[in-house]
């Protein structure tokens, strides 16, 4: 319509005001839809006391209770104080101690998508410090489930938000079509000379498709770990190529097994003194990290220890399928705001017993990165001993380094098909990264 009124010689005026109109709408319905569909914040609240000393309870002395309540040491103990059909759910809570500026006792403060999450984590951290610390504490007055939330998105404020970036869009839009008419006669540019499919594979890094690959499988995971500074541990998956399938919910680990459990012993996965957040990425074809996380998964589970497995891979999802649960609400509706964090977590009865969370309603097109995941990490490392991610491929994927960097230990997975430039390439992309172990799969 606009096309053939601007090629007639018509006023486009009108045309730029339609435009202008249709996006500042579509903005702001965008807008009271983000502020309807916002998920929640509760708050509640739960004291400790602490008796006096003989010299007076001081703000200093406070201070230093408080600090030692959102120790890792407290969070393990609410986690073990908290019951929960699925452990730690309660424990997904930003929870804060502080001291009471009157003295005399500790103000705990947690905050949650659900009021009685709110109320049962902060009695749970509550409980926790006593437990801890004992003698001069005590505890004070339980918290109450929230009738009402502490914060939500103003619907209106996020519509008027949705029109003027409608607007701004809409503007920009009219002056790209604008300049477009303008320089209508001028024709594209050809590409540059001897340009084409094959150099475009070359200057990316990567051989050409039918270049044959120089070094294959080991060769290609001891030249990415010399690189990195790492060592390489070998992995031999089962006559069936899988690390992990999924049958009735319970995670199956084949003839992989005893290369597993000594690769979660050589990561320090099994004891308090290792890592409490790791992503597994792949790097190249066979490398199965969601496979590979789950065995970890299991193998640390099995000694009692609390763990949280991740599916951050939301392009692919395949966490669920492997694990015999419903892929939704997930990692994605959480970080949507769309879920609370008891929809998203799932209980697995393999190994000693985990929490699984799969990646969710997602599609090509969700994203990892981003303010909200940063603060879920944090989160669960205080609520679980250990915390595996399944990344997406370190290639070709802006969500991977949004998750290697926020964790405490990387390990890379490194598949029998992987070529010399992925590997060059990869180690660039975690350069400044700690990376202590490198996975070959062998076969």
């Amino acid at each position: 319509m606009t096309a053939a009124g601007n090629a007639g010689g018509s006023d486009p005026a009108p045309a730029a005001w339609r435009i202008l109109i249709a996006l500042a709408l579509i903005g702001a319905a965008l807008g009271l839809a983000w502020g309807v569909a916002d998920q929640a914040r509760y708050r509640a609240t739960a004291t400790v006391a602490v008796e006096s000393d003989s010299q007076g309870s001081d703000q200093a002395r406070l201070e230093r209770f408080a600090q030692r309540g959102e120790s890792d040491e407290v969070a393990t103990r609410a986690a073990g104080l908290l019951g929960n059909d699925i452990p730690g759910a309660d424990l997904l809570a930003d929870v804060s101690v502080r001291p009471s500026p009157r003295g005399g006792f500790l103000i705990v403060t947690a905050d949650a998508d659900a009021p009685d999450v709110a109320a049962a984590a902060a009695d749970g951290f509550q409980r926790a410090i006593v437990a801890v610390e004992g003698d001069p504490l005590a505890l004070g007055a339980a918290a109450t489930i929230p009738a009402t939330p502490f914060e939500n998105r103003s619907a209106p404020l996020w519509a008027a938000i949705g029109l003027a970036a409608g607007l701004l869009l809409g503007l920009i839009v009219v002056a790209v079509l604008r300049l477009s008419r303008r320089h209508r006669a001028v024709p594209g540019g050809d590409p540059a000379p001897g340009a084409g499919p094959a150099d475009a594979a070359w200057s990316s890094g990567f051989p050409a498709p039918d270049a044959p690959p120089v070094e294959r499988g080991g060769d290609v995971a001891a030249r990415f770990a010399e690189r990195l500074g790492a060592t390489v541990a070998e992995l031999h998956p089962g006559p069936d190529g899988a690390i992990v399938s999924g049958r009735d919910g319970v995670a199956i680990v084949p003839a992989a097994a005893p290369d597993v459990g000594m690769l979660a012993d050589r990561l320090t996965l099994r004891t308090a003194g290792g890592p409490r957040s790791v992503a597994l990425t792949a790097v190249g074809a066979g490398a199965d990290a969601v496979g590979l996380a789950a065995a970890l998964a299991v193998a640390a589970a099995g000694t009692g220890r609390r763990v949280l497995l991740v599916d951050a891979d939301l392009g692919d999802g395949e966490l669920a399928g492997r694990l015999g649960v419903a892929p939704a609400p997930g990692l994605h509706d959480y970080l949507e705001g769309f879920a609370t964090p008891q929809a998203v977590l799932r209980g697995i009865e393999a190994g000693g017993g985990f929490a699984a969370v799969p990646a969710g309603s997602a599609g090509p097109v969700a994203r990892v990165a981003g303010e909200r995941f940063s603060e879920l990490v944090g989160r669960l490392g205080r609520a679980y001993e250990l915390v595996l991610y399944a990344a997406p491929p370190l290639l070709g994927s802006e969500d991977a380094d949004a998750v290697v960097e926020v964790v405490d230990a990387v390990v890379p997975l490194v598949g029998p098909g992987a070529r010399p430039g992925e590997a060059d390439q990869a180690a660039e992309l975690l350069e400044g990264i700690s990376v202590e172990t490198v996975v070959a799969v062998v076969r």
